[in-house]
């Protein structure tokens, strides 16, 4: 238990109140209860909830009938906390929303210090966090970090005959055990560059190593910016070998709390049978059915959320792709706040993921 001596303002008047926060922890899978109470000119306002901010939020509603507005962070007009902020951090801080860019780390406030600027009523604070999170990004679409780059010199063999002739001849040869040679020679001139897990599957997504890119692992980050660590291997037209990995953050996109549910790669499990072209619209559905069996199977995904993505009046058919993740579909479905989505990649790996808003309003 925590107790503070702050203020409450109305109009001109400022007026002494005592603040009392109380949070108790949960044990490993339940939720926080929290209790606020705030003692005004001799009353006394309580409210418990879930999170300390939607704590304070009960109380300032009961001081507004008396038109007095808390001084204290929490009650500032600019700011609001993120969904993880009150899943994993009971609501005690929050962030100060700036105006043409997305909040960072560097804008948390503790929701209980004192202040006396910008203070609002809840509803005029929701609706600039409403406002926040609809004004469009100056943010340019991604950036690229954490970059390891293998180039190999040019190697005759892996040069590619673009011409007319040589696409002939290329498919009079089969085709494919060209593509096998030359990622032969690309795995004994690179082999270090990526695990051997990682050469099969890039063999598995393409005929040969031009222009090929694998996804290892996805996520988010405390100030919900979604990042996909990436590997892009591809030769030019010189023979020369590039093999770049990377950490590609989604600046430009909307902010989410991302949760990997499963990822079959990640966590070293062999490819499944599914594969995107034979889930499209107007192939056979038996892979879409047992994609909805395996999926139903695993338990991870809200039976709203699966209707959504398989049901037989709602379409039964991928809800698209992800551009940034080579070949692949996907499924997406609602349920609750969250929105629920299984990708398929090229070659067989599933991961199901679970997002929900930055700022919830």
């Amino acid at each position: 238990m925590t107790e503070w001596a702050h203020t409450a303002h109305r109009g001109s008047e400022t007026t002494p109140v005592t603040l009392t926060v109380d949070v108790e922890r949960s044990g490993t899978g339940g939720r926080s209860r929290c209790s606020v109470t705030v003692v005004i000119d001799g009353v006394e306002h309580v409210a418990v909830e879930h999170d300390a901010f939607e704590a304070l939020c009960r109380v300032r509603l009961e001081l507004e009938h008396e038109g007095w507005l808390l001084g204290v962070e929490g009650a500032r007009i600019d700011v609001w906390p993120s969904g993880a902020a009150r899943d994993q951090g009971g609501g005690l801080r929050a962030y100060r929303l700036r105006q043409g860019r997305s909040p960072g780390s560097a804008d948390l406030v503790d929701v209980f210090a004192p202040t006396a600027e910008r203070l609002a009523t809840v509803a005029e604070q929701r609706a600039a966090a409403g406002a926040a999170l609809r004004a469009p990004r100056a943010a340019a679409p991604y950036d690229d970090v954490d970059e390891v780059v293998s180039v190999s010199g040019p190697c005759e063999q892996l040069v590619v005959d673009r011409s007319l002739r040589g696409r002939l001849r290329a498919a009079l040869s089969g085709g494919r055990p060209h593509g096998d040679e030359r990622w032969q020679i690309v795995r004994s001139m690179a082999g270090n560059a990526l695990q051997p897990g990682e050469w099969d599957e890039a063999e598995a997504l393409s005929d040969g190593p031009d222009d090929v890119r694998l996804v290892t692992t996805i996520g988010a980050d405390e100030d919900g910016v979604r990042w996909s660590d990436l590997v892009d291997i591809g030769v030019d037209d010189s023979g020369t070998l590039r093999v770049r990995r990377f950490r590609r953050r989604y600046v430009g996109r909307t902010r989410a709390h991302v949760e990997v549910l499963l990822d079959t790669r990640a966590q070293g499990q062999p490819p499944t049978e599914f594969r995107p072209t034979d889930l499209a619209a107007l192939s056979s559905q038996r892979q879409v059915d047992a994609l909805h069996r395996y999926v139903d199977g695993l338990a991870l995904v809200p039976a709203p959320a699966v209707d959504a993505m398989f049901r037989l009046d709602r379409g039964r058919v991928p809800t698209g792709r992800d551009d940034d993740q080579g070949a692949n579909t996907t499924f997406s479905g609602l349920a609750g706040h969250a929105t629920y989505t299984v990708l398929v990649s090229g070659a067989g790996h599933v991961r199901i993921t679970r997002e929900t808003e930055f700022l919830s309003l």
